[in-house]
């Protein structure tokens, strides 16, 4: 999926420090949206273990992916003390294109709108 943004108001890095938005939820458990870091990569493998059975990313990908030097912006949806899914983003330089490069949900969390959630 790419999106085209009309104009990015604001470079990658403001995107990278900025996101701390709560999770809309029903539950009583904390939720919360947060940017991925290097701490969430075991994580974030198991989920794509157990989501895809080809074109996995792999703990290498996962790490430059959440450098600075990539042009990725990677959210995750952490719930009951796990993070239960992500949506990773690549941003072109010099455009205003921006690819949805992938997105799952923990088989355990699935049914739950946490998805639809990562995408708002």
């Amino acid at each position: 999926m790419i999106a085209r943004v009309s104009k990015l108001p604001f470079p990658v890095s403001y995107w990278r420090e900025c996101l701390t938005a709560p999770a809309p939820t029903g539950d009583r458990e904390m939720t919360s949206i947060r940017y991925a870091h290097k701490n969430d990569i075991t994580a974030l493998v198991e989920i794509e273990d157990l989501c895809f059975t080809t074109d996995r990313l792999s703990r290498r990908n996962f790490q430059y992916l959440l450098s600075p030097k990539s042009h990725a912006v990677t959210v995750v949806y952490e719930t009951e003390g796990r993070i239960a899914a992500y949506c990773m983003l690549l941003f072109n330089r010099g455009t205003s294109l921006t690819r949805l490069y992938s997105i799952a949900t923990h088989p355990d969390f699935r049914g739950r709108d946490i998805a639809r959630a990562l995408m708002q």
